[in-house]
């Protein structure tokens, strides 16, 4: 009788966990941060893949002694030249 009852709650989790995803949407992250532009390479890769969404990194996180925490926007990431910024995840 206990084989039974384990045998039927044990089935009854493999079966209970058939949710499949239908509809799965295709996204990148986009993190360089020399350039806002897409290359024709990276376009034609996103188009072949059909991807939807495109995740783009708008401004790095420093910190500084003087100011603390402070965003840098990526339009001016070009003027700290080999400064390194640590990325926050």
């Amino acid at each position: 009788m206990k084989k039974i009852v384990l045998f039927v709650f044990i089935s009854s989790l493999f079966l209970g966990c058939s949710n499949k995803i239908e509809n799965v949407e295709k996204s990148f992250y986009y993190w360089k941060s020399n350039s806002w532009q897409l290359s024709d390479n990276e376009k034609a890769r996103m188009h072949d893949l059909q991807v939807n969404k495109l995740y783009v990194k708008l401004f790095e996180v420093d910190h500084d002694a003087n100011y603390g925490d402070f965003h840098i926007s990526k339009k001016y990431l070009s003027y700290y030249g080999e400064h390194i910024l640590t990325i926050i995840t």
